[in-house]
């Protein structure tokens, strides 16, 4: 088995993004790139998920 679009990210930013985003699927006509970036770097967790790294 090979996977062609293997994660790039890792879980805990990928639910500071999906949170974030909240569903909106006009998000990125009111946000820029670097908004997200730096809400997925510095956003308190509002759960307590364990962070898991795919790319290792």
């Amino acid at each position: 088995m090979v996977i062609f679009s293997g994660p790039v990210i890792t879980t805990l930013e990928q639910l500071r993004f999906q949170f974030y985003t909240n569903g909106n699927e006009n998000f990125w006509d009111t946000h820029k790139e670097s908004d997200a970036r730096e809400h997925i770097k510095n956003a308190p967790d509002k759960y307590q998920f364990v962070e898991t790294n795919p790319q290792k």
